[in-house]
């Protein structure tokens, strides 16, 4: 893939550019999910896809760019997009740094912006959002 000048491509240079994180000295390359921010994966058949284990075709480098897919594909703007998660990642305080696993997302709910099934962390916002429940029945 040949960089051009009006665009890098480089996963630092996109990790950079995560929407929320600007001025926050983070090191966005240690953030937990990584597709579509710092990542993707191009097929041997050049299908593009968010990441390894995210089996969500974004396109074709065979028709199109790797770049068009990068920057236009709704997918890919969707996962950089944290406000857009649902369930208790959408409401956890650490959604910037961290967005859950979108592929265990999407192999349990096949929605890669439902919460990540596997996380033990309760968000506290989620907490006080869910009523208590009446165990004196």
């Amino acid at each position: 893939v040949k960089m051009g000048t009006d665009y890098n491509l480089s996963p630092f240079s996109a990790a950079r550019n995560v929407p929320g994180t600007a001025g926050t000295n983070l090191n966005q390359m240690t953030k937990g999910c990584l597709a579509a921010t710092g990542i993707c994966f191009v097929s041997h058949q050049g299908e593009v896809f968010p990441c390894g284990y995210l089996p969500i075709s974004c396109g074709s480098v065979k028709t199109s760019t790797l770049k068009e897919a990068w920057v236009y594909s709704s997918v890919f703007r969707n996962l950089r997009d944290p406000e857009l998660l649902e369930g208790k990642c959408g409401v956890c305080e650490f959604k910037r740094i961290c967005s859950g696993c979108r592929a265990r997302a999407y192999e349990e709910e096949c929605d890669f912006l439902a919460e990540e099934p596997n996380c033990s962390y309760e968000p506290k916002r989620f907490l006080f959002s869910v009523p208590p429940k009446n165990f004196s029945k």
